[in-house]
């Protein structure tokens, strides 16, 4: 989306970048080594299709979203909120590989600032209490190529929702790399104008899943890693002072970059030919056949 141009300069600075319209077109091309996929706005089983291929080539992909975002306004010196949900490509483009994201609107006791323009022409820092900030005691980055260091930034997150078994019939095992602290609480997604009064109740839950990576069972494919909240990538946020977000990114491109991880996906592997549904003429030859 237009709200992500630091992403791309950013990683552009590891290698060249390919912007993809994958709303018009869910090919990914072959020369792609990392996709990096935020927000998805349309999602049919074609893009899920085109994504298990990817990942069955030895490439990886790291998907970052959420089942709604949140707009701000300014009541005299009163910040209030509203929520815009996002369209349902989110949870479809992941229910294929058991993940499913909760369209709960989720707070929790470690929160972090965030700079906005709201309307005055001058930024001001906003802590809300969905402003969720993941410490590094909260996520471990083992088996990435350098460990958790800082803090993350989980705007307007939607808890992921795992099924092990699902994962497991399409060849992965799942790994929970980031959750809340102990303390979360989840409530419906508010209608109209809200203020951080309105957020002072709501059901308390156990840790909620906020990274989540899919390994392969089988070491020549790729993983799959999710984020609950795209806002770690998002302009004025990861470039934001106090936050790992820099870090964390050289992190993904560092691990998903290796040498040996590239070799391992660019040898041709032969894979069977994807059998296309006959149309209606010749389904009835066969049959009168």
């Amino acid at each position: 989306p237009p709200s992500f141009q630091l992403l791309s300069a950013f990683l552009n600075e590891k290698g060249p970048v390919i912007e993809l319209d994958l709303d018009r077109n869910p090919q990914i091309p072959a020369e792609v080594d990392v996709l990096f996929w935020v927000q998805p706005s349309i999602a049919t089983p074609e893009h899920a299709r085109q994504l298990q291929r990817f990942l069955e080539s030895g490439r990886s992909a790291v998907l970052a979203g959420s089942a709604y975002q949140i707009g701000y306004g300014l009541e005299g010196d009163v910040v209030n909120y509203q929520v815009r949900r996002t369209p349902p490509a989110w949870g479809q483009l992941l229910q294929p590989f058991g993940i499913r994201p909760v369209p709960d609107l989720l707070v929790d006791k470690n929160t972090g600032p965030v700079s906005l323009d709201l309307g005055d022409g001058n930024l001001r820092e906003v802590v809300a209490p969905f402003h969720i900030r993941v410490l590094s005691a909260f996520y471990n980055m083992k088996g990435f190529s350098m460990p958790a260091r800082g803090g993350l930034n989980f705007v307007a997150a939607s808890p992921l929702e795992v099924n092990p078994q699902r994962a497991k019939a399409k060849g992965f095992q799942v790994e929970i790399v980031g959750t809340t602290t102990e303390s979360p609480r989840v409530q419906p997604l508010p209608q109209g104008l809200f203020t951080d009064a309105d957020l002072a109740a709501g059901l308390a839950v156990p840790k909620q899943n906020l990274l989540v990576l899919l390994k392969p069972d089988d070491p020549w494919q790729g993983q799959l890693f999710v984020l609950a909240s795209a806002a770690p990538f998002k302009d004025g946020i990861i470039n934001q002072p106090g936050y790992a977000h820099r870090v964390f990114l050289q992190n993904l491109t560092r691990t998903y970059g290796e040498p040996e991880r590239l070799v391992r996906a660019r040898v041709e592997k032969q894979a069977p030919q994807r059998l296309t549904p006959p149309g209606t003429l010749a389904r009835f030859f066969w049959r009168f056949f």
